[in-house]
């Protein structure tokens, strides 16, 4: 399996803070995965972290939000979604630097439960904060996960 980091499209110029992966196998995709800028206030993210006003705005760039995950309908192998997830984190870090000027230290991510249980999340060590308001497009509560450290300081 082979990650990539993707190039810019049109939708995605909405925001300029975003990386997308596409991972393929002998020339065929496999999987997409896109990363953004993380939102300014989250309830369980914040409570979380357990941050001050001036914490959270000078580290909000660390934070990196888990946009998109999708494997490909035709794509079946053994264990491609946590073997895809942990490819993607071990380069983010230096990715988000390059791209930002910020390395990305923590991650999240949004499991809508009523579709998906989140296995991949819990496998690979994420750690569930509670659900949202889902205040996107559907409106749907989800569950907040994440990874990647947690200290205030």
């Amino acid at each position: 399996m082979r990650v990539r980091r993707g190039a810019h499209d049109g939708e995605a110029r909405k925001t300029r803070e975003h990386l997308r992966y596409a991972a393929t196998y002998r020339g065929e995709w496999l999987a997409v995965v896109s990363f953004s800028a993380a939102a300014s206030h989250r309830r369980y993210r914040d409570q979380f972290i357990v941050w001050s006003p001036e914490q959270r705005r000078r580290r909000l760039p660390l934070v990196v939000n888990n946009a998109r995950f999708l494997i490909l309908p035709d794509a079946h192998y053994p264990h491609l979604a946590s073997r895809l997830l942990t490819r993607v984190l071990a380069r983010l870090s230096d990715d988000w630097l390059a791209r930002l000027g910020a390395p990305g230290r923590a991650r999240r991510d949004f499991v809508n439960p009523e579709f998906f249980r989140g296995t991949t999340y819990k496998v690979s060590g994420w750690s569930e904060l509670g659900a949202t308001s889902g205040f996107g497009r559907h409106a749907r509560i989800s569950t907040n996960r994440t990874s990647g450290q947690s200290n205030s300081g």
